[in-house]
């Protein structure tokens, strides 16, 4: 009850110094609910900084960002009257209702607002790197991937331009502070799930991302997300140089001293992270440790077996796999026990349960546990931010039939899902990489494929890749 009274009080005082023209009493409401309701909850326990105090106050001084975050309350509150596109290709979706309406209105009138500063030069780095922020969620909550990943795309450019020679405007100094490392963190978290970072990231990324610190001394939920994502970075820039390096086993090698060396520091992480977890009896702490759990065990399982050059490799980390599940389906049921009026629709500020879960689908062999994975994919929420999900089940159920050479070899999502108990796949079998493309048919319209790529060792011992690529429809 204080908590409440306490942010009415403070949405009542920040609307009272507002910019900008007359607002209706549904601008006013909405705002309201941001500071209630939406905020907090896109803030959860970890991003409090960014959501649920910076965003607030940099809408007492700047119409830009406060017709943003109505945009945003309003989707958030009317998600319903939102129709998700049926492609993520798809770059918009007519709106249903008034309140999608009027959110639009209010997104227009930022991006118009954007527009005119840049080209007057009224804007600077962390300025346009937190109107990317803030659009990227209002592309995501209407469910337009390709507009998102634009945005995520055009937002990897900002950061990695540090923009010589153009001083930060007055003031900006405290959202550079914030809305960086909160860019950088979240990027960093896309590469670990296969969204590639730029070349010229590093040294935006060390000045943001990677500081050193002393993971014995985390003493909160916040400084272990923190602590999280500087070993999330240095994980996916091993995995991408093994990747690069795994025609040669002599080179591959060569990574292990390092190797070894992240991983001793992600063992510390979990360490600690467990004895926060275990003085915590909040139902939102334990939901983030959960989720945070899920890519720590992505980067270690995938970290470990990286500098080998076979997917049985992956066989050793039965149990690191099952925590990713147990974690995930932790997550999906704290998550049901919110109050249907509670939950969000989706955002890109974060990744969810699926992107692990498919990991782990599609790199554990195990047929009862990659089952399970694929069990619960099915009962997330889709889409979950900007993840991909028009074909994710799809796509597991074909890479366990291909790997498993299943008579009914059709990757049917029903057929798939029975358990059998089975030896796991030979490595000839086993697929190393898949791409979900969708191409056009004259006459037939879009065909959903799966491009597949397996690796063999001739008789000479070279290591040779085979491609292929197999229908998605049903």
């Amino acid at each position: 009850m204080a908590t409440s009274l306490s942010r009415r009080r403070q949405s009542s005082q920040l609307w009272s110094l507002l910019p900008g023209p007359p607002w209706s009493h549904e601008e006013r409401r909405a705002f309201e609910f941001y500071v209630h309701r939406a905020g907090p909850f896109l803030a959860g326990a970890v991003d409090t900084k960014f959501w649920a105090t910076l965003v607030p106050q940099l809408c007492q001084i700047d119409s830009m960002v406060l017709d943003a975050v109505l945009s945003i309350s309003l989707l958030f509150e009317h998600s319903q009257e939102v129709s998700k596109p049926l492609s993520p290709d798809t770059l918009t979706s007519a709106p249903t209702g008034r309140h999608h309406r009027q959110a639009l209105k209010c997104y227009d009138r930022a991006v118009a607002s954007l527009r005119q500063r840049i080209e007057q030069s009224e804007t600077d780095h962390s300025f346009a790197l937190l109107s990317c922020v803030l659009f990227i969620c209002i592309e995501a909550q209407q469910g337009h991937i390709s507009n998102s990943l634009t945005l995520i795309q055009n937002g990897l450019k900002l950061f990695s331009d540090s923009l010589p020679g153009r001083p930060m405007a007055a003031g900006t100094l405290a959202i550079d502070h914030i809305v960086t490392p909160f860019f950088a963190r979240h990027a960093v978290l896309m590469a670990t799930m296969g969204f590639p970072l730029p070349p010229e990231w590093t040294s935006r990324a060390e000045e943001h991302v990677l500081r050193l610190s002393v993971l014995s001394s985390i003493s909160s939920l916040d400084e272990a997300k923190t602590e999280l994502y500087p070993l999330l970075y240095q994980s996916n820039q091993l995995i991408r140089a093994a990747v690069l390096l795994s025609h040669d086993p002599q080179k591959l090698a060569g990574l292990k001293l390092e190797q070894l060396a992240v991983l001793k520091r992600l063992r510390e992480w979990r360490d600690q992270i467990d004895k926060l977890a275990s003085c915590e009896n909040n139902e939102e702490v334990h939901r983030a440790c959960s989720n945070l759990l899920m890519y720590y065990g992505v980067s270690f399982i995938w970290l470990s077996a990286c500098t080998s050059q076979f997917e049985t490799a992956f066989d050793e980390y039965k149990e690191a796999f099952a925590e990713i599940v147990h974690h995930a389906e932790t997550s999906l049921i704290l998550s049901r026990d919110l109050d249907s009026a509670e939950r969000p629709p989706p955002c890109a500020s974060e990744f969810g349960v699926v992107p692990p879960l498919y990991f782990t689908a599609t790199k554990c062999r195990d047929p009862m546990l990659r089952r399970k994975a694929l069990a619960l994919i099915r009962q997330a929420p889709m889409p979950e931010g900007i993840w991909p999900a028009f074909a994710t089940e799809r796509s597991i159920a074909k890479i366990i039939a291909l790997e498993e050479g299943r008579e009914d070899g059709q990757g049917r999502i029903e057929d798939c899902m029975r358990p059998e108990s089975r030896p796991l796949p030979p490595e000839e079998r086993r697929v190393h990489d898949a791409v979900a493309v969708k191409e056009d048919r004259p006459g037939r319209g879009p065909m959903l494929s799966l491009q597949v790529f397996r690796f063999y060792h001739d008789a000479r011992g070279a290591r040779r890749m085979v491609e292929e690529t197999v229908r998605l429809d049903d």
